[in-house]
């Protein structure tokens, strides 16, 4: 039902107008508040940036750099089935974001 009435605001409004400031998922998340990461964290933006500072982390080693790029991928990652969501009318690509942000939206710290 969710899921039909964002298609039906989707093809009413247009998904450039609202689509950062919708929320696709009505589930809590399982994760800690201070590790969280909000559906608003996956924009085209946030996406942009996490792609162009990946490579300052290439060089270190061990946890840092596991933290810092797996976080960074984890945003890239979110974007794209956020913004496939948004832009589909696929319900299944609702369920593949909201299954991200259930299982992978938190931040490696």
């Amino acid at each position: 039902m969710k899921s039909g009435l964002f298609l039906l605001m989707l093809a009413f409004f247009g998904a450039p107008a609202f689509a950062d400031d919708i929320s696709l998922c009505s589930s809590e998340s399982p994760f800690s508040e201070d590790v969280r990461m909000d559906e608003s964290a996956f924009t085209r933006e946030s996406a942009e940036a996490a792609g162009a500072s990946i490579g300052d982390f290439l060089d270190w080693h061990g946890w840092e750099r596991k933290m810092a790029v797996g976080n960074r991928l984890k945003i890239i990652r979110g974007f794209i089935l956020r913004d496939e969501a948004v832009t589909s009318d696929d319900s299944q690509a609702i369920a593949r974001f909201c299954k991200f942000m259930t299982e992978e939206a938190f931040y490696l710290d």
